[in-house]
């Protein structure tokens, strides 16, 4: 999310151009998800039993 907000903060309209299409919001959409499912998958993997 952050990096999204810094790409459309350096370039003016990235995010518009990105996001204007139904192209575009579901690669947003579906990038988010996987970010999410890879965070999901770390945080499992690496938890340390004590």
């Amino acid at each position: 999310m952050g990096a999204l907000f810094l790409m459309d903060s350096v370039a003016d309209g990235t995010l518009d151009r990105m996001t204007g299409s139904a192209a575009g919001q579901v690669s947003v959409i579906t990038a988010f998800a996987l970010y999410a499912v890879g965070f999901v998958l770390i945080r499992r993997m690496s938890r340390i039993d004590v």
